[in-house]
């Protein structure tokens, strides 16, 4: 079998024509992780040198001291009228500044440290109340940290790495089934000693093997691009998820890593479920380039709900001063069972984490993502059936 599955492999996986496909794939990750990121990434040094010299922690004092040195700067940099409005004071913007190149960005580094402050301590009063009501998510949190809100936001709302780990799949998987089809071989191949059971297993090793390798890779790509391109260090990693914007309602004790280890399990679950669902469209249409457009138009339609809530579910989020209003889009209103029923909805793990969210069954409640891992997992059990089960009817 190891052999089989190394002739695999060799056959239509690892191709000059795919290695290509790898770098291409690769290059375009790089340039959406750069341009989605921009901001942090042309700020990085600056921001690094101040949250830096601030420490992981802050106090009351700190505070105080933020918000003097703040209103400070305010009235160098800025001449304010009877009426509120402001004029900038041109010959003081660019003048050598305390924590970084220039006054004014000290004033924008300043007004980063107190957002940060005032997330956090709107965090402990909320886990607080929602601890005493009662509510098993949240225990009374007591943080003092200090972060990069703007870097950790971008890190957190950008993790395309599944997307392109299924991708990667789709293309090197589709002539699965479909090389011995084109070139006639398959009767050959299915009557030797392993015989259609054995090519069946054989092709399906090589699919999972491939789609653990898709998701590693990419994994290890972002990982890799973040850490160049905003710094994003293995400190960082631990913070509390809570101070990404978007997740301020998230689980006590979830971290960035959770994040991240949610969606590169999610990653390796929606590669696998492709594995399945390519061998068997590949077995039954029997041309590879049909069966990568077929498997394309699949992901795309069972994506694209995830695409659009991203752009929709923002658009209606709110902040209401001290508490967050996070109300359900219409989007969802209309097809709400889509989370649920939808096998690749949680490759957009970051739904998920954002707030507790939860599915009733049976008068129980459950994480709200066990809903599309057992879709995944009962999707995967049905193409696995047909896949081993169509020799039995001669199809």
């Amino acid at each position: 079998m190891r052999q089989m599955v190394w002739y695999e492999l060799k056959k239509y996986v690892l191709t000059r024509r795919h290695v290509l496909l790898l770098l291409v794939l690769t290059a375009l990750m790089a340039g959406w992780l750069f341009l989605a990121e921009l901001i942090c990434v042309f700020e990085r040094p600056t921001t690094q040198r101040f949250f830096a010299q601030l420490g992981s922690s802050f106090s009351e004092d700190d505070v105080q001291r933020f918000q003097s040195e703040r209103d400070e700067l305010e009235q160098e940099l800025f001449e304010i009228s009877g009426d509120g409005a402001r004029t900038q004071r041109q010959e003081e913007l660019a003048k050598k500044g305390r924590y970084a190149d220039t006054k004014i960005e000290d004033y924008g580094l300043l007004g980063d440290a107190l957002d940060c402050a005032e997330a956090v301590e709107t965090r402990n009063r909320n886990t607080a109340f929602l601890a005493d009501s009662g509510n098993p998510a949240y225990t009374s949190e007591s943080n003092q940290t200090m972060a990069d809100r703007r870097k950790l936001t971008a890190v957190a709302q950008n993790m395309p790495f599944a997307l392109f780990a299924c991708i990667a799949v789709i293309f090197f998987l589709s002539a699965s089934f479909s090389t011995e089809f084109e070139h006639q071989l398959y009767p050959v191949v299915c009557v030797t000693s392993k015989g259609y059971w054995g090519v069946c297993m054989a092709k399906l090793l090589t699919g999972l093997l491939t789609a653990l390798a898709c998701s590693l890779y990419f994994c290890g790509l972002y990982l890799l691009l973040e850490y160049v391109l905003v710094g994003m260090t293995f400190h960082e990693w631990t913070l509390p998820l809570f101070l990404a914007e978007g997740f301020e309602l998230c689980a006590s004790g979830v971290s960035m890593l959770d994040l991240l280890l949610g969606q590169f399990l999610a990653a390796l679950l929606g590669s696998v479920l492709l594995v399945f669902f390519l061998l068997l469209l590949s077995r039954r249409i029997r041309r590879g380039l049909y069966t990568m457009l077929a498997g394309l138009g699949v992901f795309g339609i069972l994506f694209l709900p995830d695409i659009l809530y991203k752009q929709v579910y923002h658009n209606y989020a709110a902040d209401l001063g001290d508490w967050y209003l996070i109300p359900k889009p219409e989007f969802y209103r209309l097809i709400g069972l889509e989370k649920i029923l939808n096998p690749l909805s949680a490759l957009q793990f970051q739904y998920y984490l954002e707030e507790p969210r939860v599915i009733r069954l049976f008068g129980s409640a459950y994480p709200a993502y066990c809903g599309p891992v057992l879709a995944a997992l009962a999707v995967i059990g049905v193409l696995g059936a047909l896949l081993f089960w169509e020799k039995k009817r001669g199809l």
